[in-house]
């Protein structure tokens, strides 16, 4: 088989896929890649918290647990996961475009862990001022990515004939998302 026979017969394959994808799927990955965005955002929140001084070992657990919730949502995002019903990376453009959350997620997570013990001075108080503007940067280019790859998704789903209400989905979504980013923001 040549290589140009072999890529159309992957293509027909992801086609294939996309088409054998039930509508409560896509509404289940729909709404978990929504999610990320407002993930991203409560991150910010807790990180901000701890380095206010604020209930820190509470929020220092729930950004752990934030964490831990976006990095395995991605996960699954990447590479489907039947048990919940959400679907692989359906279209080569949402496979680039979650490759990209990936690449930004990386090094913000790292941020985050490493420096959540050590953003406010134990002994003066004070707070790493560029390390919270790195922190808030980051957050931004992981929810706009987030976002991007929200859209892509609710677009495979309108094209693959799907019934899901995508948009409304994606709304609320933007919506819990908001609420974290003002919450963050009035620190």
């Amino acid at each position: 088989m040549s290589v140009n026979t072999f890529a159309m017969f992957l293509v027909g394959m992801s086609m294939m896929q996309v088409d054998a994808v039930t509508d409560a799927e896509w509404a289940t990955t729909i709404d978990v890649a929504g999610t990320q965005r407002m993930l991203s955002q409560k991150m910010s929140k807790e990180f901000l918290f701890i380095a206010q001084g604020f209930e820190v070992e509470v929020n220092k657990a729930n950004l752990a647990g934030s964490i831990k919730l976006f990095d395995e949502a991605l996960n699954h995002l990447i590479s489907g996961h039947n048990a919940t019903g959400i679907v692989a990376a359906p279209t080569e453009r949402v496979a680039n475009g979650l490759q990209t959350v990936l690449d930004r997620w990386s090094p913000f997570k790292a941020q985050l862990q490493n420096n959540v013990d050590t953003i406010r001075d134990s002994s003066t108080g004070e707070v790493d001022l560029t390390v919270v503007e790195d922190v808030t940067d980051r957050t931004a280019k992981v929810a706009e990515t987030s976002d991007e790859v929200l859209d892509l998704l609710v677009d495979a789903a309108k094209a693959s004939g799907a019934t899901t209400d995508g948009k409304v989905v994606g709304i609320a979504d933007r919506q819990r998302m908001l609420i974290q980013k003002m919450c963050k923001e009035s620190l």
